[in-house]
């Protein structure tokens, strides 16, 4: 199982971030136990400060809302009203 899920935003010096993280997990049954395992890896950083909101994957590319409500529906509007106080 994978999905894509917002990790807490933090703020620091009046810039906000929050990563957009692939959690994956699974396990798998041998016969006298279980297998498990865990992997999480960024796919893209939320940043907003005074002059707005901007994203981009974990290699310093540019993302789009779209781009980004594809990959985690929700979490642009959801980072948007935590950071709504940055702008003013």
């Amino acid at each position: 199982m994978s999905r894509v899920v917002m990790e807490s935003p933090v703020e620091v010096r009046g810039t906000m971030v929050a990563a957009l993280s692939r959690a994956s997990v699974g396990v798998e049954g041998l016969k006298t136990r279980l297998l498990g395992w865990g992997r999480k890896e960024p796919v893209a950083l939320l940043m907003a400060d005074r002059t707005g909101m901007r994203a981009t994957a974990p290699g310093g590319e540019p993302l789009t809302e779209a781009e980004i409500e594809a990959l985690c529906p929700g979490a642009w509007a959801a980072f948007h009203a935590a950071s709504r106080h940055l702008r003013g």
